[in-house]
C-alpha cells in the first residue's frame, strides 16, 4: 500500500503544480486576451448545490483505504493512525482546492470535468510547456494504474465476505474463486472506463454511491456501537443487582 500511495501522491502533487503554475504564469502574461465573462463566486441554484455533493464525496472517499492503511503502520496505534489520516486529508484539501480554484479562474465557464482537457481547448495556448502537460497526463495514468489495486483489494474483500455469507462458511475462499472474483472486477472496471469516456459521468454516478456509503455506513457503525453500549450497560446493571 505504501508504494502505490506514494506514486499516487506524487502524481497528484505534480498535476496540481502544473495547473497552479499555468495560472500564475498566465497572470504575468501581458499578451493574454481579456475575458468577457467573470467568475461566479456564489451559485444560488438548488441543482448547482446538489451537484456538488457527488463530486465532493468522490474526491474524499479515502475512508475506504483507512483500514488497510492502519494495517500498513509499523507502530500501530489509534493516535498514530489519526495523525496519518489527518495529515493526508489536509494535504488533499489544500491541493484539491488550490487546483480547482485556480483552474476555474483560468478557464471559467469553459472548465471541463477533466482539467487537463481544458488545456487542449481550441484557441487556448497553455502558459506552461506542452511537455509538462503531457507528463501530467502520464502521471495521472500511472497514479490510477497503481492506486486502483487498493480499491480492488477493498472491493474484493467485500465480495468475498458476501460470498462466504451466502455459502455459510468462514475463512478464505478457494484460489479459483479468488482469481475469478478479481478478474471479473477488473473486467467490469475496464468495461465501464471504455463505455463512459467522460469522467464527469463517472464522478456523478460513483459520487452518489460514495455519498450513500459515506453517510450510511458510519451511521450503521454508530448505531451498532450504541446498541453494544446499551447491552453492556444492561449486563453491568443486572450483575450489580445480583450482587
Amino acid at each position: 500500500l505504501s508504494i502505490p500511495s506514494l506514486i499516487g501522491f506524487g502524481a497528484l502533487f505534480y498535476v496540481a503544480f502544473v495547473i497552479i503554475a499555468n495560472f500564475l504564469l498566465g497572470t504575468q502574461d501581458q499578451h493574454k486576451p481579456q475575458r468577457s465573462d467573470s467568475p461566479a463566486w456564489l451559485r444560488t441554484g438548488l441543482s448547482d448545490w446538489s451537484s456538488m455533493i457527488p463530486v465532493i464525496c468522490f474526491s474524499y472517499q479515502g475512508h475506504i483505504s483507512a483500514v488497510p492503511m492502519y494495517a500498513e503502520l509499523r507502530r500501530r496505534s489509534m493516535r498514530r493512525w489519526f495523525c496519518v489520516i489527518s495529515i493526508g486529508l489536509m494535504v488533499c484539501v489544500l491541493l484539491y482546492n488550490a487546483t480547482g480554484l485556480l483552474g476555474y479562474l483560468e478557464f471559467l465557464d469553459a472548465t471541463q470535468s477533466d482539467i487537463l482537457k481544458s488545456l487542449d481547448s481550441p484557441g487556448y495556448q497553455p502558459h506552461v510547456p506542452e511537455a509538462l502537460v503531457s507528463i501530467a497526463r502520464i502521471a495521472i495514468a500511472a497514479a490510477v494504474a497503481v492506486t486502483s489495486a487498493v480499491f480492488t483489494f477493498c472491493a474484493r474483500s467485500a465480495i468475498i465476505d458476501e460470498v462466504n455469507l451466502l455459502r455459510g462458511q468462514t475463512g478464505e475462499l478457494p484460489y479459483p474463486w479468488f482469481l475469478s472474483i478479481t478478474h471479473i472486477w477488473v473486467a467490469l472496471v475496464a468495461t465501464a472506463s471504455i463505455c463512459f469516456p467522460d469522467i464527469g459521468v463517472v464522478v456523478s454516478f460513483v459520487g452518489n454511491v460514495c455519498a450513500a456509503f459515506m453517510f450510511h455506513f458510519p451511521g450503521l457503525c454508530l448505531i451498532a456501537t450504541a446498541r453494544n453500549d446499551r447491552q453492556l450497560q444492561a449486563e453491568c446493571t443486572s450483575s450489580n443487582q445480583r450482587t
